[in-house]
């Protein structure tokens, strides 16, 4: 008994030795983690300062931009990461249940990033079993300094954790396992605490969030997914192959839809992308107009396709559906811009005449703006153009010369 005890004791001593290296190990891989942020913060500020460069170059006014949160490959722990995905898989869905969908916890979660995100106009999420998306269009068209986009991205991960921690403090495994499926928005919490600093747990979140800001850019994105031949940020491992008869790789079109019903603005910018790309997916699976669609057919749903044979179709479906449809929507956007420009710079000139002789002047000062704004409106400083007509004004009447 006495010997029996005493091996008994040791495999303790053994069993808590192993555990205390492995915590060890442990933290010494988060700590790892997180001294590679602050190392790598100088080229991740270059690369955000080429990106607001050659967004200024964009001939696209709408400034949106997309958010889509990455997967850690398994040799690489980031747990705030790890945590969001379950957290998505357990409030919003985890794409299984594509046919329930939850549009209320959707449109509230839409609604908290609307009341804390700052500049924040229109905004839409996207949630599947392999992606976590959030599109925004901003409010301000100038292109928003480092400091502005990484305010933004910051707050945005602050509110998602922020949701993490009360779904973690306030969940039932047992309710949440009866009512998985139901649409339950009150498991979200509009009470944000206030901002004050940004921690190491945001700033590690931040950190696998893959940015686009350009326009024309975020609507590749979303054709490329509604067609199915965008990489997917929870399965990076998955080689992504082209397969148009697929019912699965479909299965995006529905969601696609589900989400532009529930768009926080349903006439607005964002609208207009949601149902581009949802006319992108149609088209890179019409037969009629894509015949070589047909050389993909024999192999339907369960079987994949040749990968040169895949990518020679796919390179085919590019060009002449989604391509096309992208610059029509990029046109449609322009019209869209030039007009409000117009309208904005009319009626803030207009409110600066005291008389109808001064709105005549006006009127004659608005002509030669309003055509260039016609025909490149990156050409014209609305601010600078009006403020020349108040000192046109101004010095107008000081002279108390007579309006002609």
């Amino acid at each position: 008994q006495s010997t029996m005890s005493t091996r008994l004791w040791r495999f303790c001593i053994l069993q808590l030795c192993l555990f205390n290296a492995y915590s060890l190990n442990l933290q010494s891989r988060i700590t790892k983690n997180l001294a590679s942020t602050s190392s790598s913060s100088t080229s991740l500020y270059s690369s955000r300062e080429q990106l607001a460069t050659v967004t200024a170059r964009s001939t696209t006014a709408q400034p949106v931009s997309l958010y889509s949160l990455q997967w850690t490959p398994d040799d690489r722990i980031c747990i705030p990461v790890r945590k969001t995905w379950r957290w998505k898989d357990a409030v919003l869905g985890d794409g299984r249940d594509f046919f329930v969908p939850k549009p209320k916890t959707i449109q509230k979660l839409q609604s908290i990033f609307m009341d804390n995100v700052p500049g924040l106009e229109e905004c839409s999420v996207l949630s599947n079993c392999a992606r976590f998306e959030v599109l925004c269009k901003w409010k301000d068209n100038n292109v928003p300094t480092v400091a502005e986009m990484d305010l933004r991205l910051e707050v945005l991960s602050s509110c998602l954790l922020h949701q993490v921690e009360y779904h973690d403090k306030t969940k039932n495994d047992l309710l949440a396992s009866l009512t998985q499926s139901l649409d339950r928005p009150n498991l979200l919490s509009a009470d944000l605490p206030p901002i004050t600093e940004v921690d190491l747990i945001v700033q590690e979140l931040s950190r696998h969030w893959d940015v686009i800001h350009d326009t024309s850019s975020v609507m590749l994105h979303l054709c490329k997914m509604s067609a199915g031949t965008s990489p997917r940020p929870r399965r990076p491992d998955r080689q992504v192959i082209f397969r148009p008869y697929s019912s699965r790789d479909a299965h995006i079109l529905l969601q696609l839809k589900r989400t532009k019903d529930v768009v926080s603005s349903r006439s607005g910018v964002l609208n207009d992308l949601l149902e581009l790309a949802i006319r992108a997916g149609k088209a890179a699976r019409n037969e009629q107009s894509l015949p070589a669609l047909k050389e993909l057919k024999p192999y339907g749903s369960s079987k994949d396709p040749p990968l040169d044979l895949s990518i020679c179709v796919q390179e085919k479906v590019m060009k002449d559906a989604i391509e096309p449809l992208i610059q029509e929507c990029l046109e449609k956007l322009k019209a869209s811009t030039q007009k409000d420009s117009i309208t904005t710079l009319r009626q803030a000139a207009e409110s600066l005449s005291t008389s109808d002789e001064e709105l005549a002047i006006i009127r004659k000062l608005l002509h030669q703006p309003t055509i260039q704004l016609r025909r490149n409106p990156e050409t014209v400083d609305i601010q600078q153009t009006l403020e020349d007509i108040g000192d046109k004004l101004e010095s107008l009447r000081k002279s108390k010369a007579p309006l002609v």
